[in-house]
Order: C-alpha cells, then structure tokens, then sequence
C-alpha cells in the first residue's frame, strides 16, 4: 500500500480524518491523486464542504491542499502532539453551498 485517505461524513459536512502517504512514495502525486478522489466523492454526495487539521508547519501538505481549494478558517492550539504543534483548519467549500460563509466558521 503506497498511501490512504479517511473521510466522515455528517449530513452535508465532510471531515478528511487522515491523508498518508508511505515515505518511499511521495512526491509521486499520490496524495493529490488521494484528495482529488476524495474530493470527486465529496462533490457526487453532494456536500457542503470538506474540511481537515494539518500541521501548522507541514507547507507542503498545506500547498497541496491550497491548491485544492481550501481555505484556512480557523487554528486548533497545540492540537498535535509528539512533537506539540498548533493544526491549521482548512476547508473546501463546494460551488454555490456556503459560499462567502466561511468567516462564520473561524475558530
């Protein structure tokens, strides 16, 4: 297995749990071609958003998912541990639902 991706889902919210990809593996397109899927999936359910925590720090993780459309809308204090590190909330918000609503959902 090179890589996995979790979403829940409640009603019309998605919540991207994990995006792993194995070392000896990235920087192939595995997570992108990961999210995207996800993403597709998302889209046909028909949700509102997807949202996710990544590590304040991770500026690849965070560039894969900017490019992906999402936002930042909020920070999650000392959320990681080993080592403790703040998570960044992002969240993509899918055509015509919510639009221009995300300053309401900042943390």
């Amino acid at each position: 297995m090179l890589g996995y991706i979790g979403m829940m889902t409640v009603l019309d919210e998605g919540y991207i749990s994990n995006v792993a990809v194995a070392p000896e593996a990235r920087r192939r397109g595995i997570g992108r071609a990961l999210v995207k899927e996800m993403l597709r999936r998302a889209e046909k359910r028909e949700l509102s958003f997807v949202t996710l925590e990544v590590r304040a720090h991770n500026e690849s993780a965070i560039a894969l998912y900017a490019a992906e459309a999402f936002q930042p809308v909020g920070l999650r204090r000392d959320y990681y541990e080993r080592p403790r590190e703040d998570a960044l909330l992002m969240t993509r918000f899918f055509r015509g639902k919510d639009e221009g609503k995300h300053e309401d959902t900042c943390l």
